[in-house]
């Protein structure tokens, strides 16, 4: 049985052999993640140590979901 980072490198590597094309934008809606990749916040350096808190905190959160 494979270990989770072995299934994990496995999916990565299909991910890749796949490459599938990205659909092309409408011109609005390329300008729109243009222009919020361009904010600050999105920029390389900016302070984005709350990204990994938020995210263990969503994991526990649905961890204890329960399923009807």
């Amino acid at each position: 049985m494979a270990t989770p980072l072995e299934r994990a490198l496995a999916a990565i590597s299909d991910a890749e052999r796949k490459q599938v094309a990205a659909a092309p934008l409408p011109d609005s809606h390329r300008m729109d993640v243009e222009r919020v990749m361009a904010m600050p916040h999105n920029q390389d350096g900016a302070d984005k140590s709350w990204v990994w808190p938020a995210y263990e905190f969503c994991r526990g959160h649905f961890r204890g979901a329960k399923t009807c």
